[in-house]
């Protein structure tokens, strides 16, 4: 009888397996979580220029991670029925215990890590060290040593989208965290691509809107006291005053995580 098989090829003609290397401290190395100056699943462009910013040492990001504060959940945050624009753009900014996936040590970019899916390109890879904890984190360290199962990241991050009659440019505004997803919102950001994969011993991504009275909303919220700045993984009051001094116009007003 004629059968049909169905199998993972992404590593044929690779040379390598599916297994990340773990040091003893339990970090995974050159993890590649996602990428800059590439063109996301959705077609859409995300700018080198305004990213390569956040990976600068005196950033806020690199602060974030210097401190020991970066982690990532299970899936990006879904927005529950009855939320409001302000609640879900709270939600976003934050990273919640019960979901968390992973710990994020160090984050850094590498020339012609990945190549852009739309045009074969060699792009910019942002490759980290990062360690499964919280209460996801049985469920990702398994996912990762399990050679025949690929394992995605994705960015959760705010940008500025200006869309051009050639392209579609996000043009980023603040990196919140990357999170442990089902499939990568850019081509390349999974466990397979990445460069610390052993090698075989051969005798063995819809867009979320926020408008700029969302994002002052929130910013007041937090200067009443509304809500703790300290839910936050960005200053969202610092960011409301970055992207709408008198003078910003943005096209279309709006964010997109």
């Amino acid at each position: 009888m004629a059968q049909v098989a169905y199998e993972s090829t992404a590593l044929a003609g690779t040379g390598k397996q599916g297994k990340l290397k773990c040091g003893q401290d339990g970090y995974y190395r050159d993890v590649v979580i996602g990428a800059i100056g590439i063109h996301n699943n959705a077609g859409q462009f995300y700018d080198l220029a305004s990213a390569k910013k956040f990976f600068d040492q005196q950033s806020d990001l690199m602060n974030r991670i210097k401190g020991g504060h970066v982690r990532g959940e299970y899936g990006h945050p879904k927005r529950h029925p009855g939320m409001s624009d302000s609640q879900w753009l709270s939600r976003v900014l934050s990273v919640e215990e019960t979901q968390i996936s992973h710990h994020i040590r160090e984050v850094r970019l590498v020339e012609g890590a990945v190549k852009d899916p739309k045009t074969g390109k060699p792009a910019v890879g942002i490759l980290a060290e990062l360690k499964p904890c919280g209460p996801y984190g049985e469920a990702l360290a398994a996912s990762m040593e399990n050679e025949h199962e690929n394992v995605c990241f994705s960015i959760r991050s705010l940008t500025n989208d200006q869309v051009t009659p050639a392209r579609w440019i996000k043009q980023m505004r603040r990196i919140v965290t990357w999170d442990f997803v089902f499939l990568p919102g850019i081509e390349g950001a999974n466990k397979y691509n990445s460069p610390s994969l052993e090698q075989v011993n051969l005798e063995s991504l819809a867009g979320n809107y926020f408008t700029e009275q969302t994002i002052r909303q929130v910013a007041e919220e937090v200067e009443s006291g509304m809500v703790s700045n300290e839910h936050f993984a960005v200053d969202v009051r610092s960011l409301r005053d970055e992207l709408y001094p008198k003078s910003f116009k943005a096209s279309p007003a709006s964010l997109n995580w």
